[in-house]
């Protein structure tokens, strides 16, 4: 039985070795292959501004090549900022380190501050289920907002839990827990808003306190949060018109819901579900049980007494439903629930710790099913490489020898083994499995013609010394390939703009065959074709399909 609040202590003797496990879990899954693979999704523009900052010594105002971008606030791009400071550069490694630090500290978060409603074990199976899980590694490994916003979502909820249930005064729940909902404001923006009041307007609707949320002191917060985000804003006014600023929000949230077929809802409604579950594997596994075992679901009703555990599902019902419904919207857009489900997990693990041998043999057969499925996985990557033409590294042999012995030594020993080893066998090899993914994702990607860094050592090749700086022509599309450039590069919105930039030297400028062919006005067009002077110097491919880059110069 899961153990009242009351009497469980976070505190516990055992704790620096549990962090210490934990740590060297981060480092084994997290670290390998960190810089290896190129840049993708939204990295490019996490590493640019950071480098812009670097630069010019300007925080409050994110530029990307030469341009002012505010479509999300500047907290990650200080983070990478921090990490390039402190080893010289910004690179995909230095940049990427903060996404790990953030996902580890997430887990520690986990661990801490839900001391008050689970045990040790059950907070250790928390922390480490959500390092583990597959959609938290993948975005983990990234230079991207997703850890910092997860981490800051966890941090503002669990927060504001405690202050509630201690209680709190209610001056203070809400000015505090809207202070750090500022903070995470800065990390993503509207979206740290929606979570936190769906999240804890659903849970006092359901344990019937919507006083405590229609008071004076939630105003007061309110004020606080107001100050706080208008702070920011004064220096976001400074450079932008805020019509302006509230344009870029509006048209980030239409871009995401606007379907590309008739039948664009449908299939979204179908298929969200089956995309969002592997995210949280393997330990959504752990509601399996339940379907099974009649006698662990008669106590199932112990766990509702259970604050923790009624505000992580009051979460997940509150946040999940929203993004399966609105149409287009990104499988990571639901990560940040991803702890919450760590923590609900957890609760059952606890519940199957207490259970009979009958419910033991249950879980060492499914434990054994895995461990033989994953050795399959092991020995089906040899054909796999084979079939790609890819080396076999020392890495991938080192990964796939760990796995194969990994796995026969759960089949051999987890007849023998209790619950808590087999929750570390899973981790490991859930881990292993990513880090062999992620290593022949690397190596398929390095073999593409279109690769970002083959590209951009290409067009490096043909441009001259003095050509800089470099003029990119259209925002955000082929960021990948110009982030690698050793030279400056500055962004145009239309080809008229050369005109402009033509101080009789060479003018180096990059496009792509895509922009061309759809640029409006159609005056705009007119002139690169006709008016302007221009030679082609290089084209290739810079993404998979028919979409390609050029580079021309002035004559």
């Amino acid at each position: 039985m899961v153990s009242d609040s009351k009497n469980i202590s976070w505190r516990n003797k055992k704790s620096p070795l549990d962090l210490l496990f934990l740590a060297v879990v981060a480092i084994i899954i997290y670290l390998p292959f960190l810089g290896q693979p190129a840049w993708d999704g939204n990295e490019p523009k996490r590493a640019i501004v950071a480098r812009e900052m670097l630069k010019t010594g300007n925080y409050f105002a994110p530029v990307i090549h030469g341009q002012p971008y505010y479509v999300k606030p500047p907290l990650m791009n200080w983070f990478i900022a921090a990490g390039g400071g402190l080893f010289g550069e910004v690179n995909e490694w230095t940049a990427r380190l903060s996404s790990v630090l953030l996902t580890f500290a997430t887990s520690i978060l986990l661990y801490f501050l839900t001391g008050r409603w689970l045990d040790r074990e059950s907070r250790f199976f928390a922390a480490l289920a959500f390092l583990t899980m597959i959609g938290i590694m993948g975005k983990g490994r990234t230079a991207e907002i997703d850890s910092l916003f997860i981490c800051l979502v966890t941090l503002n909820l669990l927060v504001w839990l405690h202050g509630y249930t201690r209680p709190w005064k209610d001056s203070l729940l809400w000015t505090v827990s809207l202070a750090l909902l500022a903070v995470s404001f800065l990390s993503k923006g509207p979206q740290a808003i929606a979570i936190f009041y769906s999240t804890v307007f659903a849970y006092l609707l359901v344990k019937k306190r919507l006083n405590v949320f229609f008071s004076l002191s939630h105003l007061s917060g309110i004020i606080v949060l107001a100050v706080l985000l208008g702070l920011y804003m004064l220096t976001v006014l400074r450079h932008v018109r805020f019509d302006e600023y509230l344009f870029m929000w509006r048209d980030q949230i239409l871009q995401r819901s606007v379907s590309k077929h008739s039948f664009s809802f449908i299939e979204h409604f179908v298929l969200y579900p089956l995309r969002i579950i592997p995210q949280f594997m393997p330990w959504v596994l752990f509601a399996a049980p339940l379907f099974f075992l009649k006698d662990l679901r008669k106590k199932m009703p112990a766990l509702f007494k259970n604050e923790l555990f009624v505000f992580s599902l009051v979460m997940l019902a509150a946040n999940i439903p929203l993004y399966w419904l609105l149409p287009n919207t990104r499988v990571r857009y639901v990560l940040p629930v991803g702890p919450f489900i760590a923590i609900a997990t957890a609760f059952l693990f606890n519940l199957y710790l207490k259970q009979t041998a009958n419910n033991l043999q249950f879980f060492r057969r499914a434990m054994k099913y895995i461990a033989m499925a994953t050795l399959l996985v092991a020995f089906m990557a040899v054909p796999t490489v084979l079939l790609l033409h890819m080396q076999f590294t020392p890495a991938l042999i080192v990964l796939l020898a760990g796995l194969a012995i990994l796995s026969s030594a759960v089949i051999l020993t987890i007849y023998s083994s209790d619950l808590q080893h087999a929750l570390l066998y899973l981790a490991f090899m859930t881990g292993l499995i990513f880090l062999v993914y992620t290593e022949l994702d690397i190596r398929h990607d390095m073999e593409k013609v279109h690769y970002p860094r083959k590209v951009s050592r290409e067009i490096m090749a043909v441009l001259p010394g003095d050509a800089d700086p470099v003029y990119e022509i259209g925002f955000d599309r082929f960021l990948r390939v110009t982030s690698y450039l050793d030279r400056e590069v500055i962004q145009l919105d239309r080809f008229s703009q050369l005109k402009k930039a033509d101080n009789g030297r060479n003018v180096y400028f990059i496009f792509d065959a895509d922009f061309l062919n759809n640029i409006t006005p159609e005056q705009d067009r007119k002139i690169m074709l006709q008016d302007i002077a221009w030679e082609k110097v290089y084209s290739g491919r810079f993404e998979p399909g028919r979409n390609e880059i050029v580079v021309g110069y002035l004559k």
